[in-house]
């Protein structure tokens, strides 16, 4: 390393390592709903504290870090949302950054994460004994960071959309409506835990197709499949896994579908030696902390387990951002 590299080297050391205040500030803001009390209003800290039950002297500071790091404004000791902050950071907003309240809960594992390394994951959690909040927050979530890519996907299985479509573990059915939308012909049934799936017909509801779409509450590691499909779709569900119960989840996901159909498997997409993608290997470190099993995989390993199934491997179809998305055919 020449001398030159080394202050570029501790900056981003530094910089790395003290992330996380910024990032604290901000989910305790979200834990507050402090963006949405203030709204369209000019307010000062005291009558914020008031209205938040907070204590006075904390939420002045932290309302001034907020400033600082551009998320509110304040002038004439009056806080307020900025224009972005209003359109993104307030709930009642269409904007709005739904699923910020789950990452707050992520810091809460993520601060297990030495312990982890020493001694090993924690054993299983039962996901169905999780409460409605932190079902509406991880759904949230996910169908917010779904949005925009979606419609991309769908369109690239348009060949595949004319028959009937099973989403495993489909949350919210952001997927589902995507390839809703991209074929008329379709038909779906969205399969998830029962404390998810009244949540699901919601969003299918607000998206004008609970005509074309069913809804299946069941656990896919010990519930039955339903079986008769021309796609079977699988997002952002192997990560949770570890790689037995991902071979066993493919072979369940193979015998569902008809002959001729195909399995769809989007998620990271490692490179051999894991390292790439960057968001890939640091969550692999988020389902070390929040799963016994749960990683992320290599394309090598997506192979075997549609191999090991009967699947005639078709590999990546898509990459975009920090996923891809593989196929394999049902003979």
């Amino acid at each position: 390393m020449t001398q030159a590299e080394k202050p570029s080297l501790s900056n981003h050391i530094l910089h790395t390592a003290s992330a996380f205040q910024a990032s604290r500030a901000l989910l305790t803001a979200v834990e507050l709903d402090l963006f949405t009390h203030i709204g369209s209003q000019k307010l000062p800290s005291d009558k914020l504290a008031e209205k938040l039950n907070c204590h006075p002297r904390a939420l002045d500071r932290l309302l001034n870090a907020l400033c600082s790091l551009g998320f509110l404004k304040k002038e004439n000791s009056l806080f307020a949302n900025t224009d972005e902050g209003r359109s993104l950071l307030c709930a009642d907003s269409k904007d709005y950054i739904a699923g910020l309240l789950h990452m707050a809960h992520l810091w809460d594992s993520w601060s297990n994460l030495t312990t982890v390394v020493k001694k090993g994951p924690s054993p299983k959690q039962d996901l169905s004994q999780k409460d409605e909040a932190w079902f509406a927050a991880f759904i949230a979530a996910m169908h917010w960071r779904a949005k925009s890519h979606a419609p991309h996907l769908a369109g690239l299985l348009k060949g595949f959309l004319n028959g009937r479509i099973l989403d495993v573990g489909g949350g919210s059915g952001i997927y589902t409506a995507a390839m809703l939308k991209e074929s008329k012909e379709a038909l779906a049934v969205i399969f998830d835990l029962p404390p998810v799936v009244e949540m699901t017909r919601k969003y299918l509801d607000e998206a004008g197709l609970k005509d074309r779409a069913k809804v299946v509450a069941g656990n896919y590691y010990c519930d039955p499949l339903p079986v008769g499909f021309d796609l079977v779709f699988l997002s952002a569900i192997i990560h949770i896994n570890g790689p037995e119960e991902n071979e066993a989840l493919v072979a369940r996901c193979a015998d569902a579908l008809n002959p001729g159909g195909r399995l769809a498997v989007v998620d990271f997409i490692m490179d051999q030696d894991r390292t790439a993608p960057r968001f890939g290997a640091l969550f692999a470190l988020n389902m070390l902390t929040g799963t016994p099993f749960g990683d992320t995989y290599t394309m090598d390993e997506i192979r075997l387990w549609m191999e090991h199934a009967g699947l005639e491997f078709e590999g990546l179809v898509a990459s975009g951002g920090n996923t891809g998305m593989v196929l394999g055919k049902k003979a």
